[in-house]
């Protein structure tokens, strides 16, 4: 047993944890409205939709604004039968490696500097 209270000890914490959160930048976080037939996944890019105001999966090749990467959801969220609330990510550093994209980004490096004009870096884990 350890005595740090509360802090995990080094045998506790597995090898082959990939962290999402790879830098020092303080998280900025909000809760936003996932629109009405969208299943959202976990780390999942999204994108805000003009009219609405509501987020959706970014997809690329959208022309209703939600083409334009906004946010990462922080949980799967779904809103299949209704909008639902989502906690995202306004601002972060984050492992690419771990981004849920829709099939019509072809990488993150498509997304790189997008996501940098809202406040969020993706960094690989040091």
């Amino acid at each position: 047993m350890s005595d740090n209270y509360g802090m995990a000890s080094v045998e506790d914490v597995s090898e082959n944890f990939i962290p999402f959160i790879t830098g020092e930048k303080p998280q900025i976080t909000d809760t936003v409205t996932i629109a009405s037939g969208s299943n959202v996944a976990q780390r999942a890019l999204l994108g805000r939709v003009t009219a609405t105001g509501k987020y959706i999966p970014c997809v690329k090749t959208a022309t209703d604004g939600s083409q334009i990467p906004r946010r990462i959801a922080i949980y799967a969220t779904d809103a299949t039968a209704a909008d639902a609330l989502c906690p995202v990510y306004c601002e972060v550093e984050c492992n690419p490696s771990l981004l849920v994209l829709d099939d019509s980004w072809s990488s993150t490096n498509e997304v790189k500097e997008l996501l940098a004009d809202q406040g969020i870096y993706l960094r690989l884990p040091v």
